[in-house]
């Protein structure tokens, strides 16, 4: 009998010398999962910043371990859009509104376009002021979204070698992992030797060592 394997790749990467630090295959991605998969993997190691997906569940332990956690602003910026399509939706909007909405994300998106973590905060401050310019969805996001995470959001601002954007490990997806095969593979060594053997070619042509 056949079965689908059902799993996850915790993959932790070096971005300074782009090369894979760990990873390993888990049933769920549960905090306590993802905490001993850091912490093992960091325990001889500087724990300065990890960038991730908005995940919740990388969240707590990131914060457990010491680490300065960095949202990648590319996956951030995606989940705004999203909130005004479902928002559009969900309230029986025409999809014209989708375009209306999009035009006042200029005005959100400055917070990346800053040097520095108090001008983000004087940007926040004045989209709090002009509340009144905006739509509904608009101040939602600004209020749920942006206020109270700017922090994780921004601080790559505060050390250059923050990265922010998951770029590189969404890079080594795309090549060593491509969608149209992740599902040809029934058993875990399978799919481990697939990912050894894609990873050492990766790791040749872009390693630093």
């Amino acid at each position: 009998n056949s079965f689908i394997l059902s799993i996850f790749l915790l993959v932790l990467v070096d971005v300074k010398h782009k090369t894979i630090v760990a990873y390993k295959l888990v049933e769920k991605e549960t905090e306590e999962v993802i905490y001993n998969f850091l912490r093992d993997a960091t325990h001889n190691q500087p724990r300065i910043a990890i960038t991730t997906v908005l995940k919740i569940e990388y969240r707590k332990p990131i914060a457990r371990l010491n680490f300065k956690h960095q949202f990648c602003i590319f996956h951030a910026k995606q989940n705004i859009q999203r909130y005004i399509r479902d928002y559009v939706k969900e309230n029986n909007l025409s999809d014209k509104k989708i375009g209306e909405y999009y035009k006042y994300l200029k005005e959100i998106y400055k917070i990346f376009y800053v040097d520095s973590r108090f001008k983000v905060l004087g940007i926040i401050e004045d989209l709090k002021k002009r509340s009144k310019e905006f739509p509904r969805v608009i101040n939602e996001i600004i209020n749920k979204k942006i206020q109270p995470y700017s922090a994780y959001l921004t601080r790559y601002l505060e050390d250059s070698s923050i990265e922010k954007t998951s770029n590189m490990i969404e890079g080594i997806f795309s090549n060593t992992f491509p969608k149209s095969i992740k599902n040809n593979y029934l058993t875990e060594d399978g799919f481990l030797s697939r990912f050894n053997i894609k990873f050492e070619r990766w790791e040749q042509r872009n390693g630093v060592f």
